[in-house]
């Protein structure tokens, strides 16, 4: 359990299903994304920044919504998404799940993460994910997801300000999380035998940003 202080007191967040969690290094892998249209992205951005793509948001605890973790909670309500060619995010209303999920939510300081640690801006990111086949061969976004040329300090005052900072590391040690999130008794219980400390039960319905 890392116990390091914060980047400009922010916080990585990394959800995961509960199946696969494992107290050690978890490295990203394209058998564990399910959606055709996301592996075909995801695999787009391993060609950008070197690696497959392991996801976590930065900043304080309202940027959960970010992650999967709310998602598992009764049916989510809209949110709100960009599209290419729109400057303004239009609201889409989400289905229910058909599906009981257990995902497991991860607190992370920066100086826990791996060395190939990529800044992306997750509203610009949203806008090629959900639209890949326009959004990768439009060099606007693919700069304004990047920003290249910003500096580590300015993306954590970004993140600080709070804008929607996406991290993308090529792996993740479990064993290096300074808070674990979970959804009952059972899965915190289950998680303890695994060696994780500091289980904490949280459960909130699904919010817009």
């Amino acid at each position: 359990m890392h116990t390091g202080n914060h980047d400009a007191g922010l916080t990585a967040y990394h959800c995961i299903p509960l199946d696969q969690v494992v107290a050690d290094t978890i490295v990203a892998d394209a058998k564990y994304t399910e959606d055709d249209t996301d592996r075909s992205s995801y695999t787009w951005l391993a060609g950008q920044v070197g690696f497959y793509p392991i996801f976590l948001a930065l900043g304080n605890k309202n940027i959960i919504w970010m992650t999967r973790y709310n998602c598992q909670f009764g049916r989510p309500g809209p949110k709100w998404v960009y599209r290419v060619g729109e400057d303004k995010p239009v609201r889409v209303v989400a289905e229910k799940p058909r599906h009981t999920f257990n995902y497991v939510l991860f607190e992370f300081p920066l100086s826990a993460l791996a060395e190939r640690l990529v800044f992306t801006d997750y509203s610009y990111w949203c806008t090629i994910n959900g639209d890949f086949a326009s959004a990768k061969r439009n060099p606007v976004w693919v700069k304004r997801t990047f920003k290249r040329s910003w500096s580590r300090r300015r993306w954590l005052e970004y993140a600080t300000s709070g804008e929607n900072v996406q991290l993308i590391v090529p792996d993740l040690d479990l064993r290096l999380c300074q808070r674990v999130w979970v959804r009952n008794e059972r899965t915190r219980n289950k998680l303890a035998r695994m060696g994780f400390e500091n289980i904490g039960i949280k459960r909130r319905r699904y919010e817009e940003p």
